[in-house]
């Protein structure tokens, strides 16, 4: 089977309980459509089994993307050596953001480990592809963390229209469905919004727009981790262990 799951900011043990209730298995792939840092409490563990697990497809998440401009720059560094570069501007507002967006934890967990595995860490990541297409009985799915608002958005993914940055951070407009009704046959998967944000979704759960499905169900923010099953199109859930925002 091939599942997809977005949006995992350090759940660590809601991703091992999600996997366990799905029987998830070595024949079995798993796409994580971004954000797997950041927020949450367990970072390290969740790249660390994503590592270990050659049937799990990383993909870039906005999280991932600004990790990727302050890590190569600090790994195996000192507290010291990390206040010399804050005083370049670039530096200093690149970690800002991060640690504004939730990243302070991560830092926090990967500059503990011995500084080997700081640099696996950053190699692993600095693979995550930004995108995959994979056809499941016909279907053709598009894996992606996010989208821009326009409708065509998809069909220029590398042609160079939208920078990376674009890509990761948009947002679709989710109260026009039928905008987002392709004449093509895609399934677009993505995750980037939380779904208990969307007014016509049901917190915690995937939501269907279009031809675009959200998968993040806000778990970081105390709803719920989702497994979407390419092959059956069910979603199974996990509840989340954190406080609910």
């Amino acid at each position: 089977m091939h599942y997809a799951i977005s949006d995992v900011h350090g759940c660590y043990y809601e991703l091992i309980d999600l996997l366990d209730k799905i029987n998830f298995n070595k024949k079995d792939t798993l796409y994580i459509i971004g954000d797997t840092v950041d927020r949450g409490e367990a970072n390290v563990d969740v790249l660390q089994f994503m590592m270990e697990h050659k049937n799990i497809v990383p993909l870039l998440g906005n999280h991932e993307l600004m990790a990727l401009q302050v890590l190569p720059a600090i790994i195996g560094k000192s507290n010291d050596d990390i206040n010399i570069l804050m005083q370049g501007e670039s530096f200093r507002n690149a970690l800002k953001q991060w640690y504004y967006n939730g990243g302070i934890v991560t830092v926090e967990q990967i500059l503990q480990l011995p500084v080997e595995e700081q640099q696996k860490i950053l190699e692993y990541m600095q693979g995550f592809k930004l995108y995959d297409k994979i056809t499941i009985k016909g279907i053709n799915y598009l894996l992606i963390h996010s989208l821009p608002e326009k409708k065509d958005a998809y069909k220029h993914i590398d042609d160079g229209t939208y920078s990376t940055m674009s890509l990761l951070f948009g947002r679709p407009n989710f109260d026009r469905p039928d905008y987002y009704k392709f004449d093509e046959d895609i399934i677009i998967v993505i995750g980037h919004t939380p779904t208990a944000v969307i007014p016509s979704a049901i917190p915690g759960r995937y939501f269907k727009c279009g031809n675009i499905v959200n998968i993040d169900c806000g778990c970081v923010s105390g709803r719920s981790l989702g497994v979407l099953c390419l092959e059956t199109g069910n979603v199974v859930y996990t509840k989340s262990r954190y406080r609910r925002l």
